[in-house]
């Protein structure tokens, strides 16, 4: 229930409660039959409607529950009374069946406050409940021996003579009352909310005044709808009140603090004058009255002192117990932080490296014979960026992030560790194979793949995976890891969030190795070599060049893709001579092109880093534009990121001779190798290529997008021309656009295509003669004729 309705349900109680006193002081019988159950089924009602929704547990629920119950109870009671009374004309005091109403009122009050006592009293003093529980209950009984049955015995048969219903009423109302004087005076009172306070004390008025009913009515002089059934209302006004103001109260769970201790013998002390006080005022001053609460008092006091003195000297052996035992627990605790910080990794409290690998040999001698030793090595993928970028204080906070989540999808029994800077192994027995391994490391990289937040950034990891079995892979720990290993760089090969498992994999991959070398030294290159072209546009969307790539249609083995060739070319030496075919066939292709069509565009070629090592590249590259009859503007040599490191003074010889010639230099993959920022300078590059790694998550990814910021400014301050490749949807163009990229290259604006249908969508439309391409609208070429 909304809050701002609490004021209005109190209000209507406080409403209800004024006009019903009111009666009962003018001893309106029609309207205190009316407004008698209208009160209790409205206390019912608000309790009903609060209790369901308190975020308790159920017992506590319960209570309120019971509680309800009662005050419905009640207001049955009521209805049948006034019904006896108006309609029957029938003296509703003489039957059973309301009596019994009026009475499950008291048994559910009572079971709610017994419930209540079992859940928050569960750890009470034994000692302090066993003693204010004798005394107490002799000081209210006593107390009601003189108060309520005038020291008469006559007034005991009377009421054991009485229905039984009465006898158990009473008896109900006395046990609760000692049940709540019990609680009130043994604890040390904390901060107790308002509605407990409200609730209990409802409780409280509405038992004591059950008593002095039925007092008035043993004596016969109890008056119907009087000012005492005014305060039966009250304690279930009361009790409606607590509820509504419990729904709006924040609970702390805190355990009461119930010890024995001098505040509990003050509170039962001051209950026991309170009651000597209450016989003077009501029965007068009786010496032996007073001599009897004397004497109770005395003997509680005495045996109180004493039990405390006794609680107080074992509580002295207890504590010299407890340090003892605490400075033992420290010197153990010591001692395995010590050998904790021997085994543990300081970043992210993993195992460290020294210790996972004694723990792989020991757990590598314990496999059974039916039993496999799985190791999984993680690798996170462009990790080093983080820490350059921004900082090892947040590259750290990866790591532990990323370790978290590592633990979470661990087996049961593994053991995992931090390697390395941001390498991590994790090892367990099973009886599990390749395929339950793999599922367990796409399982790994899925969790690891989600976003990472730390403070105002965000990242999104990828990380590579090798795996490896023993006894499947390896026969020691040393080979088990090289093994998971080399599978872990086998996947970093093939992309970003890849997982190899040794044998399997690695096996395969060797095989299609040998294959595709045994093929390269067969090769017919002008019958199974082709180039493809991607043209290369500028933000205005025209068209500025193109790009040749090599593609290898096998007829022994088919279609391979560069991305598997090229890097084997390259370890073999066949990447020499297809370079130079390459290099030849494209220089060939742009000037038919620029010639035919009066046009000036540049041909981007790809140069591998063994082309560059030749001595007579130059030359030869030479040799060939002008074999072709070609200008050197419309030539353009591309090479990676790695080579500019790998052979940085090379590279300075070779460029300055590219640039004297005219021909531009572009640098690849910018942004996802080994780059140096220094070689910037060493190399007068022309254009840098953003990689396409970047440019896929630049719209998802605040790292990227960032990398890509940072590149583009680093470009334009050294006054190099910015190409991004890649780009596949309106979205990335948009942003690259933003963000000052001066040129784009990608499937949304141009596939790769075969010379011939390069020229027919770029060069050609239709049966017009075709001068130049102008520009390019709405994602398309638009092209003018003479």
């Amino acid at each position: 229930m909304k809050k701002y309705r609490i004021p209005l349900i109190l209000f209507a109680i406080c409403f209800y409660f004024v006009i019903y006193l009111t009666s009962t002081i003018f001893q309106s019988q029609l309207l205190g039959n009316i407004l008698s159950p209208i009160g209790a089924l409205l206390s019912s009602g608000i309790i009903f409607i609060f209790f369901n929704k308190f975020n308790e547990d159920k017992s506590i629920k319960i209570v309120w529950f019971l509680l309800c119950l009662g005050c419905f109870s009640w207001t049955i009671a009521d209805i049948l009374w006034a019904y006896y009374d108006m309609a029957l004309k029938i003296n509703p005091s003489l039957s059973n069946l309301i009596t019994a109403f009026y009475a499950g009122t008291n048994l559910f009050f009572l079971i709610a406050l017994v419930i209540y006592a079992i859940r928050d009293f569960r750890k009470w003093n034994a000692i302090l409940l066993v003693v204010n529980s004798i005394f107490l209950s002799i000081v209210t009984l006593y107390f009601l021996w003189i108060v309520f049955l005038n020291k008469n015995v006559n007034m005991i048969n009377i009421i054991s003579n009485s229905n039984w219903v009465t006898t158990f009423t009473i008896i109900l109302d006395v046990s609760a009352l000692i049940g709540i004087t019990i609680w009130y005076c043994s604890m040390n009172f904390r901060k107790i909310p308002l509605f407990q306070y409200i609730t209990s004390f409802s409780t409280i008025i509405f038992f004591t005044v059950d008593l002095y009913w039925y007092y008035l009515y043993i004596n016969k002089i109890y008056i119907p709808n009087s000012v005492i059934d005014a305060f039966y209302m009250l304690s279930f006004l009361g009790l409606a009140v607590g509820a509504c103001l419990r729904s709006i109260t924040v609970i702390q769970n805190k355990p009461l603090n119930v010890k024995y201790s001098k505040k509990s013998i003050r509170n039962t002390s001051l209950y026991l004058i309170f009651c000597l006080i209450a016989t003077i005022i009501f029965k007068g001053f009786r010496l032996n009255d007073v001599v009897n609460f004397g004497f109770i008092f005395i003997i509680y006091v005495s045996l109180s002192i004493y039990i405390l003195s006794a609680i107080k000297e074992h509580n002295v052996n207890l504590e010299l117990e407890k340090r003892i035992n605490e400075r033992t627990r420290e010197l153990i605790e010591k001692n395995r932080m010590l050998d904790i910080l021997s085994k543990q990794d300081s970043v992210t409290n993993l195992y460290n490296r020294r210790y996972f690998v004694q723990k792989l040999e020991t757990e590598l001698v314990k496999t059974a014979s039916n039993e496999t030793l799985a190791l999984i090595f993680i690798d996170l993928d462009r990790f080093k960026t983080i820490n350059d970028i921004y900082g090892h204080d947040v590259g750290d906070l990866v790591l532990i992030e990323i370790a978290k989540r590592l633990q979470i999808t661990e087996h049961k029994d593994a053991f995992i560790a931090r390697f390395g800077g941001d390498e991590f192994c994790l090892a367990f027995h099973s009886n599990y194979g390749y395929q339950e391994m793999e599922e367990i490391a796409r399982q790994i990289i899925d969790n690891c793949n989600k976003i990472i937040k730390i403070g105002l950034y965000s990242f999104k990891l990828t990380i590579s995976v090798g795996i490896s079995i023993y006894p499947l892979d390896a026969g020691d720990t040393t080979i088990l890891l090289k093994n998971a290993d080399m599978a872990m760089y086998q996947a970093k090969k093939k992309g970003y969030n890849k997982f190899v498992s040794f044998n399997k994999q690695l096996s395969t991959i060797i095989k299609r190795k040998n294959e595709i070398e045994v093929a390269l030294s067969q090769v017919n290159y002008d019958k199974e070599f082709t180039l493809f072209y991607q043209p290369q546009y500028n933000m205005q969307k025209e068209l500025i060049g193109m790009e040749a790539l090599l593609r290898w249609n096998s007829p022994k083995i088919g279609s391979i893709p560069p991305a598997e060739f090229i890097p084997i070319a390259e370890e073999t030496d066949h990447i020499v001579p297809i370079g130079s075919w390459v290099m030849k066939k494209a220089i060939e292709q742009i000037v038919k092109w620029n010639q035919r069509f009066k046009s000036e565009f540049r041909m981007s070629i790809n140069v591998s880093p063994k082309q560059l090592e030749q001595t007579g590249f130059f030359q030869e590259l030479q040799a060939c534009i002008s074999s072709c009859v070609a200008k050197p503007e419309w030539v353009d040599i591309e090479i990676t990121e790695g080579i500019s490191v790998e052979g940085a003074y090379r590279m300075t010889e070779i460029s300055n001779q590219l640039k004297n010639a005219g021909i531009s230099i572009s640098i690849d993959d910018f942004g996802t190798g080994y780059s140096s920022l220094s070689y910037l300078k060493l190399v007068p590059f022309d254009r840098l290529k953003i990689a396409k790694p970047l440019i896929d998550s630049i719209t998802t990814e605040n790292f990227d997008q960032h990398i890509t910021e940072f590149i583009i400014a680093l470009a334009k301050s050294l006054g190099i021309k910015t190409i991004a490749e890649g780009v596949e949807s309106q979205k990335q163009f948009d942003l690259l656009f933003e963000l000052g990229c001066e040129q784009i290259q990608g499937y949304l604006l141009g596939k790769p295509k075969s010379p011939e249908e390069f020229e027919k969508n770029y060069f050609t439309k239709r049966n017009y003669s075709i001068k130049e391409i102008v520009k390019v609208s709405n994602n398309k070429i638009a092209i003018t004729s003479d």
